[in-house]
């Protein structure tokens, strides 16, 4: 059962992967036509700047989970690769911890202004017009993944098994 977990796990983040690749590609392409259109005296296109904004946000948020399942993020290894195998492990366990439990405390916020602002009915009220809760939705659900998958690698870690990351990525 926890291998078909893990598996739907690494199926959701590669569909957010994917998701966030999409937008990076229509991103391109919005830019390249706002461009075009500019420099043939068209005028942009209306919103463009405050897409790329949103875009960028989204881009970040849903490829965290796949950067974190290869092990792609920030890790400081230059004293950690110096310890021994157990304490390295260790480290690794409490970091991975540490990791979920930030995750889980900035989603559980994260969560609390999204309904807050959603109850309210604020709106973003710039070229685009739309509730501000859209924006903030994305925040605890990718949250929620990032903490299931620092927890994921710190049970590995605590059955002894490979976390799934590459070492000194």
């Amino acid at each position: 059962m926890l291998r078909g977990l893990s598996r739907g796990y690494d199926a959701l983040v590669g569909a957010m992967a994917a998701f966030a690749a999409a937008i990076g590609g229509g991103l391109a392409v919005m830019i390249c036509v706002n461009i075009a259109m500019r420099n043939l005296g068209f005028g942009s296109i209306p919103g463009a700047n405050e897409l790329s904004e949103y875009a960028l946000y989204a881009m970040t948020l849903l490829g965290a989970p796949w950067v974190l399942i290869r092990g792609g993020h920030v890790r400081m290894d230059l004293f950690v690769g110096q310890l021994p195998e157990r304490a390295r492990r260790g480290v690794h366990v409490a970091v991975c911890a540490l990791g979920a439990a930030i995750c889980a405390v900035v989603g559980y916020y994260g969560a609390v202004v999204t309904l807050t602002s959603q109850a309210r009915g604020s709106l973003i009220l710039q070229t685009l017009v739309f509730p501000e809760w859209w924006l903030f939705v994305l925040l605890p659900a990718v949250m929620a993944v990032l903490a299931a998958g620092f927890a994921r690698d710190a049970l590995r870690l605590l059955a002894g098994r490979d976390p799934g990351f590459r070492e000194g990525v």
